[in-house]
């Protein structure tokens, strides 16, 4: 049971990045690297790190990701507000 519930949180997560990813002009990253590579992040989280979800949604572990992402890699165009704006009109 637990196993199906992570599946569906990781694959609501999946669809998120991707859509995230697509929002932003990641240049000069590819940008299947970018989603690639903080979908893991949260993977990571879910699986080894449990305790970064009390009192979290996973919406805030996926934003947080994409935002560190794109800061370590000094991608100035990608704010947090923007993260943000462009997270709300995603479709739910």
């Amino acid at each position: 049971v637990v196993h199906d519930f992570l599946r569906k949180v990781l694959k609501l997560a999946w669809v998120r990045v991707a859509w995230l990813c697509q929002s932003f002009d990641l240049h000069p990253l590819d940008p299947s690297e970018v989603h690639h590579k903080v979908y893991e992040t949260v993977e990571h989280a879910v699986y080894f790190h449990t305790s970064l979800f009390y009192n979290r949604h996973i919406d805030q572990i996926i934003l947080s990701s994409f935002y560190g992402y794109c800061k370590a890699h000094k991608l100035a165009c990608v704010t947090f507000k923007e993260i943000i704006a462009q997270y709300k009109k995603q479709p739910q």
